[in-house]
């Protein structure tokens, strides 16, 4: 009811928190962090899907920490605490988080949020879902990318070698997004394998899952390839009308 007024927070905005569990311990208890924009999820054996749920996570991450310039208590043992931001916020989603217990509570609220490049912020903010015996969080670029242009992005997980009667095989998947406004058809894709001295071995051609995109929508795409008794060095993949991309 009140995210209207606490996503177009100013800048130089102080966060207050009132809350007796905090009483002197808040230096060791509170926090605040930039909410990440959830790319993709990825099992424990490297599958890459779309996102189900929520695109958006307070993930503990020390990189989306945001640092403090003063954390204190109003008074000596009182339950109100005043974070104090070193710099001023940057246009974008934060999270102000306590510990009391073994629970974390946390509250979001955006800087200037409706007139902000939201496109930008989760290119720059980004996370990607892994799942496993814990599910875990880990930055976007722990995870090879190719681009296309500004409406359609590739996501990549790293090629995965097989051993089969006929010699290796090479499987690829990943993920298509779409980051512009509009409805986006989703070109046919083009795959090449290399081998070290950057000579092609073989080149295809495939679809993804879905053939059309949605606004903020993603889709997946997973194809496998025999190259012989060949070394693969790398793999290129793009839309079949770009230049193919590397990723080794």
């Amino acid at each position: 009811k009140t995210w209207g007024q606490r996503s177009d927070l100013p800048a130089d905005s102080e966060i207050i928190i009132r809350d007796a569990a905090l009483a002197g311990s808040a230096g060791q208890s509170v926090g605040l962090r930039r909410v990440a924009w959830v790319r993709s999820t990825i099992g424990d054996q490297g599958e890459i899907t779309p996102v189900s749920g929520s695109k958006w996570i307070n993930a503990p991450l020390p990189a989306l920490e945001v640092p403090l310039d003063h954390v204190e208590q109003t008074e000596s043992g009182a339950e109100v605490v005043r974070l104090r931001p070193r710099q001023s916020l940057q246009p974008g989603l934060y999270a102000v988080y306590a510990k009391t217990g073994g629970d974390t509570r946390n509250a979001r609220f955006g800087v200037a949020w409706p007139e902000a490049d939201k496109q930008a912020y989760a290119a720059s903010v980004c996370v990607d879902r892994h799942i496993g015996a814990d599910t875990a969080y880990r930055p976007c670029q722990e995870q090879g990318m190719t681009g296309a242009d500004d409406r359609l992005q590739i996501f990549l997980v790293r090629p995965e070698q097989r051993q089969t009667s006929g010699g290796r095989s090479t499987v690829i998947s990943g993920v298509i997004l779409n980051n512009s406004e509009r409805v986006q058809p989703v070109p046919l894709l083009a795959a090449e394998l290399r081998d070290a001295q950057g000579r092609a071995l073989t080149r295809w051609r495939f679809n993804a899952e879905r053939s059309e995109l949605e606004p903020g929508q993603s889709t997946s795409f997973r194809t496998e390839v025999g190259a012989g008794n060949q070394q693969v060095h790398s793999v290129n993949v793009n839309f079949a009308s770009t230049q193919a991309s590397n990723q080794e």
